[in-house]
């Protein structure tokens, strides 16, 4: 059967790229959580090691979801399957918050680091400008934004988007988890 591979959205589905940016950047959220947690437990010294490859993604996802919102704001946005105006705006808030959460997050760990004087290196290839300058009160700020948010707020989002998604599939059988997964990248002709 053949198809195409669609690029940009249409008013019906996602196009690669947004199916792209949103599992890459999904899963590479959940993992920076489980890695942040996993890496704080470890013994010192050998854990700054893992500092490193943790601030390192956290930058990456940063810049991924700097290009995501990019795409999103000169695409086509699917329209929003449902019944209801209420879960239709609900639905927004929480991806709006999830795009905070996407840039924040990794924002809130490169002022941390900055601000307590610590480099944030892209894996070891070059570092980051310091714009934040060594600062004890920014850092213990960015410090409990950074321990706070990714568990508690991302957390609550992530259950109510997942379980938002789920109730499309399986109550109102409608299209909205079907048309964000990876299989869905060919459209078929007709």
């Amino acid at each position: 059967m053949g198809g195409e591979v669609m690029m940009k959205n249409t008013e019906n589905a996602y196009g690669w790229p947004a199916k792209t940016f949103h599992w890459v950047i999904g899963l590479g959220m959940i993992g920076m959580v489980v890695f942040g947690l996993w890496m704080h437990e470890q013994p010192a010294p050998g854990k700054f090691a893992y500092y490193g490859i943790h601030k390192s993604t956290g930058m990456l996802i940063l810049f991924l979801g700097i290009l995501r919102l990019r795409w999103k704001l000169k695409n086509t946005t699917p329209k929003t399957l449902g019944h209801h105006n209420a879960q239709k705006h609900a639905a927004r808030i929480v991806h709006i918050l999830l795009y905070v959460m996407i840039i924040g997050i990794p924002l809130s760990g490169y002022v941390m680091s900055m601000a307590g004087g610590y480099p944030v290196s892209f894996y070891g290839l070059f570092n980051f400008p310091n714009l934040i300058g060594k600062n004890k009160e920014i850092g213990s700020i960015a410090h409990t934004i950074h321990g706070f948010v990714p568990i508690f707020v991302l957390g609550g989002l992530l259950a109510l988007h997942i379980a938002g998604a789920l109730y499309h599939h399986f109550v109102l059988k409608d299209e909205t988890l079907k048309r964000m997964l990876p299989g869905k990248l060919i459209k078929n002709k007709k």
